[in-house]
């Protein structure tokens, strides 16, 4: 499956002017979501993981299991998906061209969605573990870890 749903312009024969070349660089709102992202998988390790044993016991490590196979069969469409459709965007670009716009669109709010959702999340289970070593409240030190995150973001570290 190495055929693309539509050729970019860049493959073509090039019979015109040079190609315009793309400036590597990451905004602010770029930069800060790239930070939080990095964050989100060590921390459900250690945020949603602990939980789960607690309440629901053994049977939490099978579901581990299956949803890791789950993620390895998701990572191999993502990446068969992102050859075929050649274009920025994500989730978005390959939702779109392959189920139409409105598809598209319901994927960007869903993806929206769970960028407000997901770091307050990680923020706040972060300082469970952070309140007991600086003796400050949960919730003042969940504040600082995501204000920290987007300060991160916004110097584009």
């Amino acid at each position: 499956m190495t055929e693309t749903i539509s050729a970019p312009q860049a493959l073509a024969p090039a019979t015109g002017p040079t190609p315009q070349k793309l400036k590597r660089s990451i905004g602010v709102v770029g930069g800060t979501l790239l930070t939080l992202s990095c964050v989100t998988p060590a921390s459900t390790l250690f945020v949603v993981v602990p939980d789960l044993f607690s309440s629901l016991g053994t049977w939490t490590a099978l579901t581990i299991a299956i949803g890791s196979l789950l993620c390895i069969g998701v990572a191999f469409c993502y990446s068969e998906l992102g050859t075929l459709i050649p274009s920025a965007g994500g989730e978005y670009a390959m939702v779109s061209t392959l189920a139409g716009r409105l598809a598209g669109w319901l994927v960007f709010v869903l993806s929206l969605l769970v960028v407000m959702i997901v770091p307050p999340v990680i923020a706040m289970g972060t300082a469970d573990y952070l309140a007991p070593v600086v003796h400050i409240p949960a919730p003042v030190a969940g504040g600082a870890v995501m204000l920290l995150a987007t300060l991160a973001g916004l110097l584009d570290l």
